[in-house]
């Protein structure tokens, strides 16, 4: 709601929303492919500016028709029977179930691929392919729209804090 705020206020802004891991979007900041960043880990980095954005959580997004959709709450061990939209890799929710995979020492994960969060919301949201995990602010706008549910993790990873990246302005001025 800020970007589409902000965007409604300031008509002549230009905004490209670009999705990679946090080395990549601390390179496209650093070298102004991009003017901010949004990242899960602050990073000693020359030159940028590291601010912490807020704290969230990764929740399950589910079809309303699946099994684990009349829970409000789940255990990880619960999810892993069914299909989990999985994420590439280098994105942060991913990185969180993966590391959580390890510590349960799950031997397989049934899924599917998609590019992206929004798109594996949607498919959740929309298909029966499988829930996603997502950042809670993600599954809240998607089951307003859609009739899906949003499971909560109870787990002590699902937290986490996001971090804003920009470029030093007093350096790069004495640069410019």
């Amino acid at each position: 709601a800020t970007l589409a705020t902000t965007m409604r206020e300031f008509i002549h802004l230009e905004a490209t929303l670009i999705e990679g891991s946090t080395d990549e979007i601390i390179e496209a900041v650093s070298t102004g492919k991009a003017d901010i960043g949004l990242i899960d880990a602050e990073r000693k980095t020359p030159g940028l500016i590291f601010e912490t954005y807020r704290t969230t959580q990764a929740v399950f997004l589910a079809h309303h028709t699946h099994p684990l959709g009349a829970y409000k709450q789940v255990k990880l061990q619960d999810a892993l029977p069914y299909r989990i939209i999985e994420l590439p890799e280098n994105n942060l929710v991913m990185h969180r179930l993966i590391n959580a995979l390890i510590m349960h020492t799950a031997v397989a994960l049934h899924s599917f691929k998609a590019p992206n969060l929004e798109v594996a919301a949607h498919y959740a949201c929309t298909t029966e392919m499988g829930l996603c995990l997502t950042l809670e602010s993600v599954a809240q706008r998607y089951a307003q729209i859609h009739d899906a549910h949003i499971i909560y993790i109870d787990e002590p990873w699902k937290y986490f804090n996001l971090f804003t990246v920009t470029r030093d302005i007093e350096l790069r001025s004495e640069v410019m």
